[in-house]
């Protein structure tokens, strides 16, 4: 006669989650979010933005100023955003004559350089999922609303 033996199931590890899985969730949950609330589109989020040349000055003169003398959160804050946008509209210019380059790459990085500096915001703030997938739209909807304030 054979035994029957229960087997006994181990309980859930909830706090393990394989990278693979947890990016997959990451990645669905931001998709939901961005189908709901799109990000500003370049062309309304730099509507009112200075030529490419100008901010590329800009930047260069604010950076040459922040390393010789240390400013305050917004100084450095406006500094990220401006470098970030500039580099997203550049990025956007290769994209749109379809030349493949490291540009987006860049831009990105200077996004997440931004997103590191912010700690809050409506209605993607930097700890929305969305703004990991996306962080040049980041960008994009900040600027929009920086310059709607100047």
């Amino acid at each position: 006669m054979r035994r029957h033996h229960r087997r006994h199931r181990r309980p859930a590890r909830l706090h393990h989650h394989p990278p693979a899985a947890l990016d997959a969730k990451l990645h669905a949950a931001a998709q939901r979010l961005h189908e709901t609330e799109p990000w500003p589109t370049p062309a309304d989020a730099y509507a009112t933005a200075p030529d490419i040349t100008r901010e590329i000055a800009w930047t260069a003169a604010i950076a040459r100023t922040l390393m010789d003398k240390p400013s305050d959160d917004d100084a450095d804050r406006d500094y990220w955003l401006r470098k970030a946008a500039v580099l997203d509209r550049i990025a956007l210019d290769y994209e749109a004559d379809g030349v493949h380059h490291h540009t987006a790459d860049i831009a990105a990085a200077a996004a997440r350089q931004l997103i590191e500096i912010d700690y809050g915001g409506e209605p993607y703030w930097p700890e929305n999922p969305a703004v990991l997938t996306h962080p040049r739209g980041y960008v994009r909807q900040e600027y929009a609303r920086w310059a709607k304030n100047q």
